[in-house]
């Protein structure tokens, strides 16, 4: 009988530099977007800052869309990776 090397049930993988100091960095800079994502519906929320202040209501609700993208990216990278991780580990 030959035998392959997908016998074997550990995965030889090894996670990278980078993505073992991304597994570490991606939940805090994650934590950095919800507080300024916090921050700027609460800003947002004021019903009086389109009146007073046209020109910050539209940066602020850019700014909003922007930080909740890449909020969203940034916490699909790390699932990809914690997967990962949990495969190579087993």
């Amino acid at each position: 009988a030959k035998k392959g090397g997908n016998s074997t049930p550990k995965n030889n993988k090894k996670l990278s530099y980078n993505q073992k100091r991304l597994l570490e960095v991606l939940p805090i800079e994650i934590e950095q977007l919800e507080k300024d994502i916090e921050l700027l519906t609460t800003e947002l929320s004021n019903p009086d800052l389109y009146q007073q202040n046209p020109d910050r209501f539209d940066t602020a609700s850019s700014e909003l869309e922007l930080k909740q993208q890449e909020k969203a990216s940034k916490e699909e990278a790390w699932l990809e990776l914690q997967i990962l991780a949990d495969e190579i580990e087993g």
